[in-house]
């Protein structure tokens, strides 16, 4: 089983990968990186609960009609935090001045650093 990702280690992970950016923009950098790394952990967190508990539901608006199969909120919460964690990582990477060491902080993040 996988290690629970906390939002202090996520940080701690993230400020060592971007420690080398410049001064006034890592100062800049802080907020998003505390946004990114609450992100990862409800990500986690909603990750875990579909695994255990499926994308899917029945479902029954009252006990007069037929159950029917939808697809369970947490499932909606995940895809749109996902997108929302995509959106940081990706202005963090802008922040980066060096287009070749941008690529590979990417590479380093998708290959879950």
């Amino acid at each position: 089983m996988a290690r629970k990702i906390t939002e202090k280690s996520e940080i701690k992970r993230l400020e060592k990968i971007f420690q080398a950016l410049p001064r006034n923009k890592l100062e800049t950098a802080q907020g998003l990186i505390v946004q990114a790394a609450r992100h990862r952990v409800r990500l986690d967190y909603l990750w875990r609960d579909i695994q255990g508990n499926g994308e899917t539901e029945q479902f029954c608006q009252s006990e007069r009609t037929e159950p029917y199969e939808r697809k369970r909120p947490v499932s909606e919460l995940y895809t749109s935090t996902d997108s929302n964690y995509l959106k940081i990582m990706a202005k963090l990477l802008d922040l980066v001045p060096d287009e070749q060491e941008r690529s590979k902080l990417a590479e380093f993040l998708n290959g879950d650093g």
